[in-house]
């Protein structure tokens, strides 16, 4: 998992160019650190609430425990897409 995020990709590739503040590069073509860090975290995150998902469904004998996975669990996959589109849209360079 920690492949899909380009760790290769990162290591092999630092770019000589300054990060922004936030450490993010503008443009698709160079990736930093922190943004393979961010990525790999809302990977994990959208991850984990598809699974606290899953586990609601197997839980359903409980409604109480299987609606608080369902609810966190939907929470957490929003917030890390979220996160992703984030990323997205900062690495999007400035229009002319």
């Amino acid at each position: 998992m920690v492949l899909v995020c380009g760790w290769i990709y990162v290591f092999l590739n630092l770019p000589l160019l300054i990060p922004r503040s936030l450490g993010i590069f503008y443009g698709f073509m160079a990736e930093s650190i922190v943004e393979a860090l961010l990525t790999l975290f809302a990977y994990i995150g959208s991850f984990a609430g598809l699974y606290l998902m899953y586990i609601s469904v197997r839980s359903a004998y409980n409604p109480k425990r299987a609606s608080l996975y369902l609810v966190s669990g939907v929470l957490i996959f929003v917030l890390s897409y979220a996160l992703l589109a984030l990323l997205f849209a900062a690495k999007r360079p400035p229009a002319v």
